[in-house]
């Protein structure tokens, strides 16, 4: 009896986690979306109150206090309602040891890292205008990839749109034009240079070899700077990885399960007794 009211309790807790799971990405976006989830948690407990409060309007508060032979006992709620919001706010104190779990699987984590080369034309804050690249893939220091490279350029006076590569196929598309692909040489840099802003032929040149080199790196794994955790803007070359809230959620969930079996049999526990079960 003890093992059904345990499974009972603890699985409806567990399908409200997995559902809180699937929309946790709304967090990132909307922080408001936290408090909706913890309000929710409180429905399955709210709809016990009504059922218990409509029974006893119907039959009389003194009939659900009594057992067969008319003996009083305490009256009992199932304890699976009150778990879900414990269940739920149980997330706080596992959420850092999800955390660094998800950190140790080098596919977990959010790898970005960024390469500037500078131009002699003026961005809009009258200093030297940049071509940004910013490399994104996926990894820690025990194992990485890169597989994205989109570029911005920081000119007053650019003429097109930028340029984004996936790596480390070399396919290549312009923001305005996603679906036009094309494989990306040094010849496609360089006429991305040269359509971007009025550069002399020289400095177009010297520009295309700077971005190729990085491009190069990159794709090839080779000569990268060294990969950190991202804890706050650096002025150093680096690499940086992090990891997102939905990454780290399946993990928490994990490391909550035992604490959570652990209450749900308590509870029954108490339940049973209460019910006058075998204990």
């Amino acid at each position: 009896m003890i093992a059904k009211h345990t499974a009972l309790t603890f699985f409806p807790s567990l399908a409200f986690l997995g559902f809180v799971g699937t929309y946790w990405q709304l967090t990132e976006w909307y922080p408001t979306a936290l408090p909706i989830f913890f309000g929710l948690a409180f429905v399955p407990l709210i709809i016990q109150a009504v059922v218990v409060l409509i029974a006893a309007a119907a039959v009389g508060v003194s009939s659900l206090r009594q057992e067969k032979h008319e003996e009083r006992r305490p009256f009992c709620w199932h304890p699976f309602g009150i778990l879900i919001p414990i269940g739920f706010l149980l997330l706080a104190p596992c959420w850092p040891l999800g955390g660094a779990i998800a950190a140790r699987i080098p596919s977990m984590c959010y790898l970005v890292a960024g390469e500037d080369v500078t131009t002699s034309r003026t961005d809009s804050h009258g200093g030297n205008a940049r071509f940004h690249m910013t490399f994104r893939g996926w990894g820690n220091p025990q194992q990485s990839a890169i597989t994205h490279l989109h570029f911005v350029y920081t000119g007053k006076q650019r003429k097109i749109y930028d340029l984004n590569v996936n790596l480390p196929g070399m396919s290549g598309y312009y923001d305005e034009a996603y679906n036009v692909r094309f494989p990306v040489t040094p010849e496609r840099v360089l006429e991305y240079v040269t359509r971007m802003d009025d550069f002399d032929p020289a400095e177009a040149e010297a520009i295309k070899n700077q971005i190729w080199k990085y491009v190069r790196q990159y794709a090839d794994g080779v000569d990268l700077p060294p990969i950190e955790r991202l804890d706050g803007p650096s002025e150093r070359r680096r690499m940086a990885y992090s990891i997102f809230g939905p990454t780290v959620y399946p993990f928490a969930v994990m490391v909550e399960s035992l604490p959570l079996l652990l209450i749900s049999w308590l509870l029954a526990r108490w339940y049973c007794r209460c019910r006058r079960a075998e204990p």
